[in-house]
């Protein structure tokens, strides 16, 4: 999908996350996209049978960070949801654990080897010692202080943001979605 390669494409340089390393033998593009993708903020996407890549989080048009109200393109509830096809999982308690981040990247230099940096990242209500520490090795790609620092905090929002799934059915006719797209589930519990 190359529209949305040129819209992350103009994410990731705004945002100046770039990757700086060798690719020294033979990768699936698909593999390759789909295993990095989370490090550079963004998701691997199948749009209408095309590979694409998109910005995991909201942004606005010139490719920043939005942190405005996040557009909904549709509502879901009783009305529009398929009749016994709602799935509500919640994700366990270690999946949902506040951690410290510890992001590892290279520091390059000019005629002298990289030397491997590391940056801690915690949200401001789990800066204590009793917070578990999870490390990330982005060494092979990143280079820069600021990437690694975006990318831990991201890990970190994931862990504090995301605490269930939903699936379901609906119909087709009216759907206007894609993927990335940010919509909102509403339904009654007994």
């Amino acid at each position: 999908d190359v529209q949305s390669l040129r819209d992350t494409s103009r994410f990731l340089r705004t945002n100046q996350l770039f990757y700086n390393g060798a690719l020294s033998s033979k990768v699936n593009v698909r593999e390759f996209i789909a295993s990095n993708a989370s490090a550079f903020l963004c998701n691997f996407i199948i749009k209408d049978g095309k590979f694409g890549l998109a910005p995991a989080v909201p942004t606005t048009a010139e490719g920043e960070i939005s942190t405005g109200v996040v557009q909904i393109k549709m509502y879901f509830n009783a009305g529009n949801i398929l009749e016994d096809t709602f799935q509500l999982e919640y994700l366990t308690a270690e999946e949902r654990r506040p951690f410290k981040a510890v992001v590892r990247y290279r520091k390059e230099f000019e005629n002298r080897l990289p030397e491997e940096r590391t940056v801690t990242v915690s949200s401001a209500d789990h800066q204590n010692d009793n917070v578990p520490i999870e490390t990330f090795d982005l060494t092979q790609f990143c280079t820069s202080h600021h990437h690694a620092a975006m990318a831990g905090k991201y890990f970190i929002g994931l862990r504090l943001l995301v605490s269930h799934t939903v699936q379901f059915s609906t119909t087709a006719s009216g759907l206007n979605l894609a993927p990335g797209d940010y919509i909102k589930v509403e339904t009654e519990a007994s």
